[in-house]
């Protein structure tokens, strides 16, 4: 799932997209699936994962930073994931304006792993 949603993102907002927050490239973005819940249980048993993700973005300017989050929001949305909490602030020890979005989306069966 990260890796279509780092293209999602790469191929939206023209920037590079990392999995991790390793070396960033100034604008950027990095996505992390920081949870996987199995959910919708049918006879006591789950039957489909909700993921849980976090889209940070990077921008030396806040308008490109808020015009970034306005056009990527409509693309999450139409590619099934839910309507994203959107926390945007000026990150002192990046010195850069980020967003942090803060979405899920179900998919997939359950097959006994997490």
């Amino acid at each position: 799932m990260e890796e279509e949603l780092k293209k999602l993102i790469e191929e939206t907002l023209n920037i590079p997209c990392e999995l991790d927050t390793g070396a960033m490239v100034f604008p950027g973005a990095t996505v992390e699936e920081y949870l996987r819940n199995p959910e919708a249980y049918g006879d006591g048993q789950p039957e489909e994962i909700v993921s849980y993700i976090t889209i940070n973005l990077y921008y030396p300017k806040r308008k490109e930073r808020n015009a970034a989050v306005d056009k990527l929001v409509p693309k999450l949305v139409a590619a099934g994931y839910l309507y994203p909490t959107d926390e945007r602030y000026y990150d002192t020890e990046a010195r850069k304006h980020r967003a942090v979005l803060n979405t899920s989306k179900i998919g997939g069966k359950h097959n006994g792993e997490n």
